[in-house]
């Protein structure tokens, strides 16, 4: 058995533990901090309870006056502890008083009675750590508080709204960074002031007006616009709220205003985009189940079905002549919801009577859009073009056999019959005025025949070979001098002028050419047809001179019908030039014109000496 303790000091030592266990049960009664695990609680006991044996052996005054009391060092250690966990001051002098209540009990229990001098030394040893422990528990919580409270504005000054902590007086006590911006006003000269002092006054009036409200309790909203000092337009919901916690007996407002510009921009661009859509092609959005979540003004007139009658409905009800298998709208839909790839399609919807242009494409909620327009005229267009081109094919057909083959045969006949000697000079010109109108229908046909060939999109045909373009222009000048005697026409050639074209069509554009220079100039003047080579291409030109052409005609002086001026003979459907200009094109080439009083009119035709991909065939 072991000895009686003697001294409240052997006492301590030799009843370590028990004091522990009568430390944590007593805390767990009486202490809030008796929720916190045992080491927590006991974090300073052991070293509290030598500091203390310390002193009742050694006396009420530390034996080396340079250091430290060990009772106020380890209650220096306590109270720093202590003040980072969830424990008042309060608090904080109970455990000394529970330790000191304890150690009496104890000793009481063992029938020791303290001397008067350890009572003296337990006492200012506990007085001693509750001073000790308590100053520096607030020392702490101050410090703590300071930086909290550094921490805290900090946050605020770099929050991304704006912050501002007004008084009863309504003057600023507060004002971050981002509310200085908006404001307008540095931040430090923020301070003391009023939204009076700051803000337009209907601006002010308005956010002062919510203090009021907020006094009460209220929490206040309100959308305010304001110009910055750059001149731009922001929009911001500003909250109002009383920040009376604290300080019941002063509250204050905090004011939070959040810059919703771009959200207000984009609000206002959806709108737009809103706006536009209804007057835009018919729409309709399908949610994944095909559900219609959306459609226009133009879908409803199309459709002819209100909005009312068709929003939540899915697509397939509402329109089941659309759900068939082999419907192109159930197959292209489908389709686009399945591989969210956009497709576009055009169809015929039965139950109106109408052909649909459709654009459907994926929408990032995983539904569908579909914009379609009404494209039945167009169809049916195109369908009537369809049938004039195959008229046209065989209007072809037509005219260069069943009416080519006659007048083949017309001149032929007219041929034999000039090569007779025994005609009287009467039947001669009769018969010469026959093969003319023969010719002439002849070249009629050639022409209406280009021209159709033409506007099918066929282009005219050319079979290209070497060519010498001089040969060419001097054997159709040959040809046309004895139909005009009167009229001087000459050829100038110049370098190399061999190429490879259709002569035979090379021959029809400067005959037309020529042509046209002896009926539009002036009479008795000479025409000039000029074949020359110049920077890798050939190029021929016809002259004359006579009354300019009109230079608001020139743009259109190349198409069917185009002349420069009404025919003196009356016998031409303008299609000469048009005809020049598709055979100048076949050939990799084009057609120029110029005229004026002083100079006359010049047309060339430039030449590449080989056409693009061989030309179109005949």
């Amino acid at each position: 058995m072991p000895p009686t303790p003697s001294t409240l000091a052997d006492l301590i030592e030799a009843r370590r533990e028990e004091l522990a266990r009568r430390f944590v049960e007593r805390a767990r009664r009486e202490l809030r901090e008796s929720r916190m695990p045992d080491p927590q609680l006991l974090d300073s006991f052991p070293a509290l309870l030598d500091a203390l044996v310390d002193a009742l052996r050694n006396g009420p005054a530390p034996r080396a006056p340079a250091e430290p009391p060990r009772v106020a060092a380890v209650a220096t250690v306590h109270g720093e502890q202590r003040a980072g966990m969830p424990v008042d001051v309060v608090q904080l002098v109970w455990e000394y008083g529970i330790l000191g209540d304890l150690i009496l009990e104890l000793a009481e229990e063992q029938r020791l009675r303290p001397s008067t001098p350890d009572l003296r030394v337990l006492e200012t040893a506990i007085n001693a750590a509750i001073a000790e422990g308590v100053r520096r528990f607030v020392q702490a919580r101050e410090v703590a508080s300071r930086r909290a409270d550094a921490r805290l504005r900090a946050v605020a000054d770099h929050a991304p709204a704006a912050l501002v902590l007004r008084g009863r007086d309504g003057r600023f006590l507060f004002v971050n960074r981002f509310a200085a911006e908006v404001l307008g006003v540095p931040q430090g000269e923020l301070l003391g002031r009023r939204f009076e002092d700051v803000l337009p006054p209907a601006v002010a009036r308005r956010l002062t007006g919510a203090d009021a409200r907020a006094e009460r309790g209220t929490t206040v909203e309100l959308r305010e616009t304001l110009d910055t000092p750059r001149g731009l337009r922001t929009f911001h919901t500003v909250t109002f709220a009383l920040a009376g916690a604290l300080a019941p007996e002063d509250p204050a407002i905090v004011s939070i205003g959040l810059d919703v510009t771009d959200a207000q921009s984009a609000l206002e661009r959806l709108r737009h985009a809103d706006e536009l859509l209804e007057l835009g092609d018919a729409f309709l959005e399908l949610d994944r189940a095909w559900r219609i979540v959306r459609v226009n003004r133009n879908q409803e007139r199309l459709s002819r079905r209100s909005r009312e009658t068709t929003l939540g409905r899915v697509l397939w009800e509402v329109w089941p002549e659309l759900a068939r298998p082999d419907s192109p709208y159930w197959i292209e839909y489908h389709r686009v919801m399945n591989e969210r790839e956009p497709r576009e399609f055009e169809a015929y919807f039965e139950p109106l009577d109408m052909w649909n242009a459709v654009a459907a494409y994926p929408v990032t909620d995983g539904g569908v859009a579909v914009f379609f327009r009404d494209a039945t005229r167009r169809m049916r267009d195109e369908q009537r073009l369809r049938q004039a081109r195959d008229f046209e094919q065989q209007l072809i057909g037509i005219v260069s056999h069943d009416l080519r083959n006659p007048l083949n045969a017309i001149l032929l006949g007219t041929s034999s019959l000039l090569a007779r000697e025994d005609l009287s000079d009467r039947n001669v010109a009769s018969i010469a005025r026959i093969r003319s109108a023969a010719e002439r229908a002849a070249r009629l046909i050639r022409d209406l025949l280009d021209l159709t060939r033409a506007r099918l999109g066929a282009g005219i045909p050319i079979q290209p070979r070497p060519t010498q373009l001089r040969q060419v222009a001097q054997q159709v000048v040959d040809e046309l001098e004895p139909s005009y005697p009167d009229r001087p026409i000459s050829v100038e050639a110049s370098g190399d002028t061999h190429g490879h074209w259709d002569p035979d069509r090379i021959a029809q554009v400067i005959g037309n050419l020529v042509t046209n220079a002896l009926k539009y100039g002036a009479r008795g003047t000479p025409v000039t047809v000029r074949v020359a080579a110049e920077d890798g291409e050939v190029w021929l030109s016809v002259h004359n001179l006579g009354v300019p052409i009109p230079a608001e005609i020139i743009p259109t002086l190349f198409e069917p019908g185009g002349r420069a001026a009404p025919d003196p003979t009356g016998r031409s459907v303008g299609l000469g030039l048009f005809i020049v200009d598709r055979i100048a094109d076949a050939h990799g080439g084009r057609v120029e014109v110029r005229s004026d009083e002083e100079d006359g009119t010049t047309f060339t035709v430039r030449l590449p000496r080989r056409p693009p991909d061989g030309g179109t065939p005949a």
